[in-house]
């Protein structure tokens, strides 16, 4: 009798946290600074990891604070979410199990289900935060365990190492690339407007659903599709579509001149089809940029620059072109396909002026 009175109270408090409301920890959602000049660099702290971490169980961050005070790691309150799910149970009600036979073996014969059937993956087993951490990481976003694990090495806290993955896959960029940019003062809004993606993909970097936590359900990130591609102001708001890219080529425009304009209209906020007239008005490259007050290492790197490169020009010239612009690039890999050289010349019948 005492143990079903016990039973009962624990599936009591534990359905009752169930049902709490979503309180994330201060620092939940990734602090960023204000614009301005030389802006210190705010780290995301482990609440962050915290944060996408519920959110993957499908459970609140009150939830995981709760249950940590108990004595469970991450990998127990996986367990219990894969056992309640498989259940169809409330987490609560398998906690309150666990915590009357320890032992998940014990805990799985009780519900009549196997480690099989939950299709956890070992590391995501494995009692270790450190372990389970890197292996949560790298199923949300698709990197390997070991790459996850190197930047938690170099002291990144698991938020941050959670912020600069998720960066890596919206920004089609390299782990160690986000990290050294981080490592030299990069902020969050920098790094969004030097790869063109808004400000939220970088600093709400929880994927949209659950991450694929078996190895049969295949491997690759689970936040990354394919979208048609814009390219965002300051503000984070779209700036310019390709289809409207394409409708400035129609009009004579070389694909460089739209990149450098779309850049200085980005810094500026003068509309692009003023800057287009002013770069096509025989003022050299240099000078337009100067006189809208925009430096040259953010006038001219169009590294970034997504569209298509539909050239007006000879490859002889477009080659000449691309390498007066190859000192202000900020990458060497260019978002946008392979140059396509459209038919004739420009309407002036000049060479371009840069």
């Amino acid at each position: 009798m005492r143990l079903l009175v016990t039973v009962s109270v624990l599936v009591l408090a534990f359905a009752a946290l169930s049902m709490a409301a979503e309180v994330c920890p201060p620092g939940a959602t990734p602090a960023t600074t204000a614009a301005g000049p030389a802006p210190s660099v705010i780290m995301a702290t482990n609440d962050t990891f915290d944060y996408c971490f519920a959110r993957s169980l499908g459970i609140t961050c009150a939830q995981v604070t709760a249950y940590r005070s108990l004595g469970l790691s991450n990998s127990d309150i996986t367990m219990a979410a894969a056992i309640a799910k498989k259940s169809a149970l409330t987490i609560g009600t398998v906690v309150a199990q666990y915590q009357l036979t320890p032992d998940w073996n014990t805990v799985l014969q009780y519900y009549k289900l196997s480690c099989d059937q939950l299709g956890l993956i070992p590391d995501l087993m494995n009692k270790d935060n450190n372990v389970y951490n890197a292996a949560l990481i790298s199923q949300m976003y698709g990197f390997p365990i070991a790459d996850i694990q190197s930047l938690n090495s170099q002291g990144f806290s698991w938020g941050e190492v959670n912020m600069i993955t998720n960066a890596a896959a919206r920004t089609s960029q390299t782990l160690q690339q986000i990290a050294s940019m981080r490592k030299n003062g990069a902020t969050w809004e920098a790094i969004a407007t030097q790869f063109n993606v808004p400000l939220t993909r970088l600093t709400e970097p929880c994927p949209i659903s659950a991450p694929r936590v078996s190895a049969a359900s295949g491997a690759g990130p689970v936040c990354t599709k394919p979208v048609a591609p814009v390219m965002y102001n300051n503000a984070g708001n779209v700036m310019i579509t390709q289809e409207e890219a394409l409708r400035y080529y129609a009009m004579g425009n070389d694909w460089t001149n739209v990149a450098i304009a779309v850049n200085i209209a980005r810094e500026t906020g003068y509309p692009i089809s003023q800057v287009l007239s002013d770069l096509r008005s025989g003022q050299t490259w240099e000078l337009v940029a100067l006189t809208y007050g925009v430096p040259a290492s953010k006038a001219f790197d169009v590294s970034c620059y997504p569209f298509p490169q539909k050239s007006i020009y000879s490859a002889s010239m477009q080659a000449k072109i691309m390498a007066k612009l190859a000192q202000y690039q900020s990458t060497t890999s260019v978002a946008g396909p392979s140059p396509i050289m459209l038919p004739g010349v420009p309407s002036e019948g000049k060479s371009p002026v840069y």
